[in-house]
């Protein structure tokens, strides 16, 4: 498959201060809004799916302001850079998980106001010396199963 091209306007979104709400927030309701283990496939695709619409019932459920700010935070975004142009940095950890869910959110929501179809995008930077084993796995089998577009990075500067 063709690498697909991160425009330098391209807005990474990962580190974000503006998304570690959303991530301090999922870490205190993750019994109830997501899956106990690592796996992330019981979430189901981001385009126009009943389950990520689910996902977004339940983080408007947790009645979570900081949540549900964290989750505006991302839809605005997606509203001021159009979904091509947003990238989130996926790495597999527990922040960048919770990042990748809420674009995953905010993004279907997007594509039903919108009626539109457009795909997540995904980078991860990958160093073959300092990675943890099955983290490519992963991301990448984590990424299919969403149906999201990767982008692996080999990082060797480190």
């Amino acid at each position: 498959r063709a690498p697909v091209d991160m425009q330098p306007s391209s807005l990474v979104v990962g580190t974000s201060a503006a998304l570690v709400a959303g991530y301090v927030i999922a870490c205190r309701i993750s019994a109830s809004c997501w899956p106990q283990e690592r796996s992330s496939t019981t979430l189901g695709p981001s385009r126009g799916s009943s389950k990520a619409g689910e996902l977004r019932k339940r983080i408007a459920e947790s009645e979570s302001a900081l949540f549900l700010e964290a989750l505006e935070v991302t839809a605005s975004a997606l509203r001021l850079y159009g979904p091509q142009s947003v990238w989130v940095s996926f790495n597999g950890g527990k922040d960048a998980t919770t990042v990748f869910h809420l674009v995953r959110a905010a993004l279907n929501e997007y594509n039903g106001f919108h009626n539109t179809r457009h795909k997540m995008h995904a980078v991860y930077f990958h160093n073959d010396k300092k990675a943890i084993e099955g983290t490519r796995e992963f991301v990448e089998q984590t990424c299919r199963t969403h149906d999201v577009d990767l982008v692996v990075s080999q990082f060797k500067h480190i």
